[in-house]
């Protein structure tokens, strides 16, 4: 029987949930930690979605990326990161369940 837990839908799902549980306090490196997991991850997914199309798909987790690298952060106050997170979160389920690439892996 095929699970349909392939590897990009549980990295997103780990992805999803470790950006929700950003919206609670943590130390600093958690955030830190954060930071280079979403933007590897989105790197990651780009690729997948490279010659996908729509090109929408490739173009946020290009947008996610920049927003999270954490080589050159972009600062932003708790309030705007609280709602970037769970925008990011929910993005990132609702595309592992659309794009049909993602499932096949």
């Amino acid at each position: 029987m095929k699970s349909i837990f392939s590897f990009p839908v549980l990295l997103a799902l780990a992805v999803s949930i470790l950006l929700l549980l950003a919206t609670a306090n943590h130390p600093y490196g958690y955030y830190t930690f954060l930071r280079w997991f979403v933007f590897i991850t989105s790197l990651y997914f780009a690729y997948l979605t490279y010659n996908y199309e729509p090109k929408i798909w490739l173009s946020v987790y290009l947008f996610i990326a920049i927003l999270f690298n954490p080589i050159f952060p972009i600062y932003l106050n708790r309030d705007i990161w609280t709602i970037i997170d769970i925008a990011t979160s929910i993005y990132f389920i609702i595309a592992v369940f659309s794009v049909k690439k993602f499932r096949k892996n």
